[in-house]
């Protein structure tokens, strides 16, 4: 878990859990699930292929060092 910008509705705790796969958002300290919804002109960390199944997306689109 790492602190983040948003808050706890209920207790101001940044310490969030981040469940990506449920759009949602677990307070650490008191509980409080909330929901996670992208900002706009965010874009998700999870895309779709062409079958429908998820995969998951690069998140630095700089090139890799090649393995030798």
């Amino acid at each position: 878990m790492k602190r983040t910008t948003k808050a706890c509705w209920n207790c101001d705790s940044k310490v969030l859990r981040h469940f990506s796969s449920l759009n949602e958002k677990v307070c650490h300290a008191c509980g409080t699930v909330m929901p996670w919804v992208l900002e706009d002109g965010q874009k998700p960390m999870l895309g779709t292929s062409r079958d429908g199944e998820p995969v998951n997306r690069v998140i630095n689109d700089s090139p890799q060092p090649r393995r030798k």
